[in-house]
């Protein structure tokens, strides 16, 4: 079929616009006779990054990054990139150019994906390419990780890259990539007609209905029930046979998740957890180990997929506010067994893959509950690939005086600040007797966030009968000097988890999330 070259404006550098020629007339000469078709797009915005060039061929997609140096270059994942005189190879605005490339890869994958352009499974198939404008030897200290996506080539040497470049997950047909053109509008005004055959846009069938690349949403099928599956669905784990819980018509798919196999195996099998549903009041400090194991079987899905759905949802529409950092920062007032955490720190792995550590400090009174915290928080950190690193803080807060304590020993600032399901107790033992806890303990923690920081907290939505009061509506009295970005819509919020011992478990839950 051919070439087709967009180029949505011209290059800044005198270097850049050599290798852009030098490029599309290899591709042209390689593609021009050939029945597959390739797209290259030079200069193209994905959440406001600009990308050197973005090259889509039937059997994979290729970030494109232009460098104008020569000679015996060092690739490392950590540090800088260094040719053999010791020049260092600049990244742009980024730190290193690892993580230059890393970070534009993880916008592409995220945008093309977030713009139902392509399906997440195509999405993890995406490369990257760094191409030298003059030759290069490679000395390749990359991990074999990093290797299976980032590779390295000087324009000598760039058409054998990108014909030997191909992803398994990645398998476009004609009319798929004409269905790219459309979704990424490459408009024909910005088509660079010296090096496209521009006839191939003539040549589009138009009297078959449109395929779709995106059958990430379930398609409903006679006599079949669909599984929970979504934009913010979860690694696949094993959910419990179908029973009696059948989702009830109206259900909010997009707030629903499977447990993780390898977590689910964790907690279930490894752990002990038990799952013994309760819709009682929970006092989680109170608690012994067996009970705790119950909270780990009951709540710790239930936390997990609240978290991983609100912070999903969040990072993937505020992606350039997170995409100068490398490590997170959290504080979790009232940890339990991590489920939270857990949750969030998969969901900055989706949504930000070039975050690669999580601190800060989980706090809560139950030593047996925190134990149980720090096995999995390894386990996750293997598994997901990020490592997570909170110290534990074993307290006991009782009162105003435990609480102001809390304050001064954290003695931080944090980007994320989070509680879940913790309040509820002060709340029904009269911690801070009549003063409404959401607002003293909110006015504690708020302050050690980072600018831009954000809080989201988050609980049950029951009637208190202690202060006869409904916990959502103290809530938001707790919380109305604060600049909320995000809440739940009207009383709760319904998230449904399926792990091996409950299918479409469902918890109620307010949430609010709150920026500094």
């Amino acid at each position: 079929m051919g070439l087709l070259v967009y180029k949505f404006s011209d290059y800044e550098y005198t270097a850049e616009r050599e290798q852009y020629r030098n490029l599309c007339k290899q591709l042209q000469s390689y593609y021009g006779s050939k029945d597959e078709l390739c797209i290259f797009i030079a200069n193209y915005n994905i959440y406001d990054c600009e990308l050197d060039g973005l090259l889509i061929k039937q059997d994979s997609i290729l970030v494109v990054e232009f460098k104008n140096y020569g000679g015996c270059v060092t690739a490392v994942d950590n540090g800088e990139w260094k040719l053999s005189d010791g020049t260092v190879i600049k990244g742009g605005s980024r730190k290193t150019l690892y993580k230059q490339i890393h970070i534009n890869h993880a916008m592409v994958r995220g945008g093309l994906k977030d713009g139902n352009v392509i399906t997440s499974k195509s999405a993890s198939g995406i490369a990257a390419l760094v191409v030298f404008h003059q030759p290069i030897t490679l000395d390749n200290k990359l991990s074999a990780r990093t290797r299976s996506w980032l590779h390295v080539c000087d324009e000598t040497t760039f058409m054998e890259k990108v014909q030997d470049i191909t992803s398994k997950s990645i398998e476009f047909n004609r009319r798929d990539m004409f269905s790219i053109i459309e979704k990424m509008a490459l408009d024909r005004d910005y088509l660079d007609e010296t090096y496209s055959n521009a006839e191939i846009l003539d040549e589009r069938p138009q009297d078959e209905e449109e395929e779709t690349l995106c059958p990430d949403v379930p398609q409903e099928k006679s006599g079949e029930t669909t599984e929970g599956q979504s934009v913010l669905t979860a690694q696949s784990g094993t959910p419990a046979a179908e029973t009696e819980n059948e989702p009830e018509a109206g259900r909010d798919m997009q707030n629903t998740c499977t447990l993780p196999k390898w977590l689910d195996d964790y907690i279930f099998n490894e752990l002990g957890a038990k799952y013994c549903r309760s819709n009682s009041d929970m006092t989680v400090i109170d608690w012994d180990k067996s009970d705790v194991l119950n909270y780990l079987g009951t709540y710790f899905p239930r936390s997990y997929t609240e978290a991983y759905c609100i912070f999903s949802e969040y990072f993937s529409r505020h992606k350039r506010e997170w995409a100068d950092k490398e490590t997170l920062s959290v504080f979790d007032f009232g940890c339990g067994t991590g489920g939270e955490i857990i949750g969030m720190a998969m969901a900055a792995k989706e949504q930000l893959p070039w975050i690669d550590k999580i601190t800060g400090i989980a706090l809560d009174g139950n030593h047996h509950a925190l134990r149980i915290y720090s096995a999995i928080e390894k386990t996750a950190s293997d598994n997901i690939g990020i490592s997570i690193g909170l110290t534990v803080a074993p307290t006991t807060i009782c009162n105003f005086y435990d609480l102001s304590v809390v304050s001064e020993i954290v003695d931080r600032k944090f980007d994320i600040i989070m509680s879940f399901k913790a309040i509820c107790e002060f709340v029904t033992k009269e911690r801070f007797e009549q003063e409404n806890a959401y607002r003293y303990i909110s006015s504690v923690l708020f302050p050690k966030l980072n600018d831009g920081g954000i809080m989201l907290m988050v609980d049950v939505s029951t009637y208190n009968n202690t202060l006869k009061e409904w916990l959502p509506i103290m809530m938001d009295k707790g919380f109305a000097m604060y600049n909320i970005v995000g809440r739940n819509d009207g009383f709760n919020q319904c998230f449904y988890v399926s792990h091996s011992m409950s299918y479409m478990d469902t918890s109620k839950v307010a949430w609010r999330l709150m920026k500094r």
